[in-house]
């Protein structure tokens, strides 16, 4: 049982000896650098109303139409009778002829905005608007909800058409809408609707 100790013991210590006169590993490094960037497309962020109603008021409508009381040329008359009446009839072409109200401009200012990313040097956004979703349109008309009544609209456009970029959350560009409206055929004091303006917004 000694002599096993022993042998064990010498076993024991020729193997440490063996480890601590084994070389240590030694530590390898290795570096390198990746240069890195962040691509940015263009974008836009589009602003707009889904329901815009005007109310052109009773004062502003006859103040577009020349006055509510108008004093005609004063008229001398030569009554008649017929039986134990008089009567005298004035001239219908005294009447002065009603103020053509076929190109009233409305502007809608603030219509829309926007906010962009554009490309450096030649990059911009620019806003169309249209009464056609497919194509360029600039004319329409509205219907009142009895037949026969109609306002007609013209020369649609819109102003700050064209802008470069403000970032996500720069100052947003502001525009103005215009078009001409035809009130020639407008007779009754009603809503009129019907026609849609599609506004696009194009960064580059």
């Amino acid at each position: 049982m000694t002599t096993h100790r022993l042998s064990c013991l010498r076993t024991a210590i020729i193997l440490a000896a063996a480890l601590a006169a084994a070389p240590r590993a030694l530590a390898v490094a290795a570096s390198g650098s990746t240069s890195f960037s962040i691509t940015l497309q263009p974008v836009t962020l589009l602003y707009y109303y889904s329901s815009v109603n005007v109310t052109i008021g009773a004062a502003t409508l006859l103040s577009l139409a020349g006055g509510q009381a108008t004093a005609m040329a004063a008229q001398s008359l030569t009554a008649t009778s017929a039986g134990s009446s008089l009567s005298a009839t004035l001239a219908p072409a005294n009447v002065p002829a009603a103020t053509p109200l076929r190109t009233v401009q409305l502007s809608l200012a603030d219509f829309w905005a926007e906010r962009s990313i554009t490309t450096p040097t030649s990059g911009s956004t620019t806003v169309t608007v249209s009464f056609s979703s497919t194509s360029p349109l600039t004319t329409a008309s509205l219907q009142s909800a009895g037949a026969g009544s109609t306002i007609a609209l013209s020369a649609l456009a819109t102003s700050s058409g064209t802008s470069t970029g403000t970032g996500v959350n720069g100052a947003p560009v502001y525009g103005t809408v215009s078009m001409d409206l035809d009130l020639s055929g407008a007779t009754q004091a009603a809503q009129y609707s019907g026609a849609t303006i599609y506004i696009t917004a194009t960064s580059t």
